[in-house]
């Protein structure tokens, strides 16, 4: 073995080490510039109260001095006073906190991230790997891919069971609350309340289509797994292929392919219904 190839044989461990230490690094900044985020809105939001409580317990004191009684005024101002010092002290809270960690701002977590993903863009373009090998990475994706369309497919088919169960119980609780609407005549908004629920919950289902997301995820992981099974046992399309180069490239051109089957039917159900079905139609 030359010396060319036992240094491009150890270098490999190396640059995986970088790739993993800079993808490590972009994750960590995400959730730290998540972090600043969530704590710039608690910082505006709790300021804002406070403010918007000073306010309007000065303008109630101006605009209804001598219109009402000091008692009723009283109750009133002293409710803007509560809000605009628990807003007061969180928003110290806030602040103290920020300091006494230290936290970095979020231009300069911004900062942090775009160097970030630079060094990664050119360390991937420095040790592109070749065709064979980058199908081989494409294959241990598939996994995930599996993995994501399932647990997604899953979600959906949680809420469109919740959803429903909504619809059937709170259809049931209104005509049984109608029919006893003499009997018990106190429950009147409570039939208007479930109503009102049960109609939200048909029009979430109606207008999201939970079970179509559900089912077409499902469907697109399962054509996944299939093609994954039968690239990998060498039966089906794949039982005539010479090399296992032209069965990783196969693999990669069917997932990819049922992969945008997937993409054009999400852009489907996003439209609204009418387009939906004209595109149906067509």
């Amino acid at each position: 073995m030359s010396d060319e190839e036992l240094r491009a044989g150890s270098s490999q461990p190396v640059e995986l080490d970088q790739l993993l230490l800079l993808k490590e690094e972009i994750r960590t900044g995400e959730e730290m510039l998540r972090i600043r985020r969530f704590i710039n809105l608690a910082f505006w939001t709790t300021g804002g109260i406070g403010i918007l409580a000073g306010t309007v317990a000065l303008c109630l004191a101006i605009a209804l001095a001598g219109r009402v009684s000091w008692p009723v005024l009283a109750r009133l101002d002293g409710i803007c006073a509560v809000l605009a010092t628990a807003g007061g002290v969180l928003n110290w809270r806030v602040r103290t906190r920020v300091r006494r960690t230290a936290f970095s701002s979020r231009s300069v977590l911004e900062g942090r991230q775009e160097r970030g993903r630079e060094a990664l863009r050119h360390f991937t373009a420095s040790t592109y790997p070749e065709l064979e090998v980058r199908h081989r990475y494409y294959r241990q994706d598939v996994f995930e891919f599996i993995r994501q369309y399932q647990a997604e497919s899953l979600k959906y088919r949680r809420t469109h069971n919740w959803l429903q169960s909504v619809i059937i119980i709170g259809s049931l609780l209104t005509t049984t609350i109608a029919a006893l609407a003499d009997a018990l005549p106190a429950h009147r908004w409570t039939t208007v309340a479930v109503s009102l629920l049960v109609g939200l919950a048909a029009s979430f289902t109606g207008y999201f289509k939970f079970r179509e997301r559900s089912f077409y995820l499902q469907q697109t992981a399962d054509a996944i797994e299939q093609e994954l099974n039968a690239a990998t046992f060498r039966v089906g399309d794949y039982a005539g292929l010479a090399s296992e180069a032209e069965s990783l490239a196969r693999l990669t051109d069917r997932v990819e392919a049922i992969r945008g089957e997937q993409r054009r039917r999400q852009q489907q159900l996003d439209q609204p219904t009418e387009n939906h079905e004209a595109a149906t139609v067509r």
